[in-house]
């Protein structure tokens, strides 16, 4: 073999080697020693509950018991699940939870009379929990 051909296969295996040794370098350099946190991240909350089933109702306050914290209202539109008419009468549960719009009013007879639309999870025992009493004014 000439001295041509060495010298090029010396210069060959020097550049392959110099690589090997450059890439070696740099990837030691790279590499960081792994941290670990004490304790590791809080449990995630669980999932909110689905929400009740509710239905909408529509009609006319008809008595007021404050004691019992019930108004029975004379209905005479259910509009959720189904839209539907007819006259009947549900009795209202109305505790510190439920929604009044446009304001709370004490429950007394004053609401006798009035119109409202009631939100309520369905019956429990003949009662309807009020999710959101409206207070409507229709004359």
């Amino acid at each position: 073999m000439s001295d041509v051909g060495r010298a090029r296969c010396t210069r060959a295996a020097r550049v392959i080697a110099g690589a090997v040794l450059l890439s070696g370098a740099l990837v030691a350099c790279g590499s960081r020693p792994q941290v670990t946190v004490a304790g590791g991240l809080p449990p995630a909350p669980p999932p909110p509950p689905p929400p009740a089933r509710t239905t909408s109702f529509q009609g006319a306050v008809a008595s007021v018991d404050p004691e019992t914290r019930t108004m029975v209202v004379n209905v005479h539109i259910v509009w959720t699940p189904v839209i539907k008419g007819g006259a009947h009468e549900r009795r209202v549960l109305v505790d510190a939870q439920t929604r009044w719009e446009p304001a709370r009013p004490e429950l007394s007879d004053r609401l006798v009379g009035d119109e409202v639309q009631v939100d309520a999870v369905d019956e429990v025992e003949g009662v309807w929990p009020a999710v959101k009493v409206q207070l409507l004014d229709i004359d």
